[in-house]
């Protein structure tokens, strides 16, 4: 069964949005062909979304994720998927703040994140005319970006979920500005 709910305050699409400590959290997304800043807490006890600080740098296509109760925008870009972006940021909804972390160490939009094992995964994604075959992962603690293991096929805007036995990436695209879509199922046991 299908609920109605509070719509959030502003039209989006290509958006982040991440659950933590019983709220969601909805940053960025774009509104024809532009990205943005606007960021939101929904309660649902409330039914009612608040506004938040906003993002420091519009984007859309961006990936999220959230680690050590934190909420993390990562990539993504600006207004124009020619030009991804490596900046990341993360947000502490105990402070109302954004905070810049360490780069990506490629441009990226429209790729996969999941956490997994204290650790943030980012997973192929878009580099201007290119399908990223790449993966990488993201360790809070020290702030630094590693280099993964490839995934088998390039791709992005799969679906991604992190499981006990890893973590699961699920079809997606592997041709910009055109259409290969694929079924495939890889696990990555980091």
């Amino acid at each position: 069964e299908w609920t109605r709910k509070k719509d959030l305050p502003v039209k989006r699409a290509a958006l982040g949005m991440v659950p933590l400590n019983g709220k969601l959290y909805a940053f960025g997304g774009s509104e024809h062909v532009t990205g943005h800043t606007e960021a939101f807490v929904y309660d649902p006890d409330t039914d009612a979304w608040t506004d938040i600080a906003a993002l420091p740098v519009p984007r859309e296509h961006l990936a999220s994720a959230v680690i050590d109760g934190k909420v993390y925008a990562i990539g993504g870009h600006t207004s124009h998927w020619l030009k991804p972006l490596t900046t990341v940021f993360a947000y502490d909804p105990h402070t109302n703040t954004w905070s810049e972390k360490a780069p990506l160490p490629i441009p990226l939009s429209g790729m996969d994140a999941a956490a997994y094992k204290e650790k943030i995964y980012i997973l192929g994604g878009q580099q201007r005319w290119a399908v990223s075959p790449y993966s990488f992962a993201y360790d809070p603690m020290k702030n630094i970006w590693s280099r993964k293991a490839d995934i088998p096929t390039g791709r992005y805007a799969g679906a991604v979920v992190s499981a006990a036995d890893g973590i699961h990436l699920i079809g997606g695209d592997n041709v910009v500005y055109d259409t290969k879509f694929f079924p495939e199922h890889d696990v990555f046991r980091p």
